[in-house]
């Protein structure tokens, strides 16, 4: 993974943008698949990991700096971040 040191770009472009997030989310899963430790994380998930990948791809997406990634793909927005959050709840977080 080579990264950018180039100042105003976003994380997931610094990163490799697509392409690293998926070759990272793929290899999370294949260890998922291969660690005895992961079991029982990998029991609660379905047989078919291409729904829980794409999710994982998509929220790492936007937690990296692309948004319209969650928009676009979900109902809800990510709650990761306080602007997404009820008004109290908004206030809570921001005042500590």
């Amino acid at each position: 993974m080579q990264t950018t040191d180039r100042p105003g770009l976003t994380p997931y472009l610094r990163i490799g943008g697509d392409t690293t997030i998926r070759r990272l989310v793929d290899r999370f899963y294949e260890l998922m698949d291969e660690l005895p430790e992961a079991h029982a994380t990998r029991k609660i998930h379905p047989a078919d990991l291409t729904e829980s990948s794409n999710k994982l791809f998509d929220y790492l997406s936007g937690w990296l700096g692309v948004r319209s990634v969650i928009w676009r793909n979900t109902a809800t927005p990510c709650c990761g971040d306080v602007t997404c959050l009820t008004p109290s709840a908004r206030t809570n977080a921001t005042n500590g």
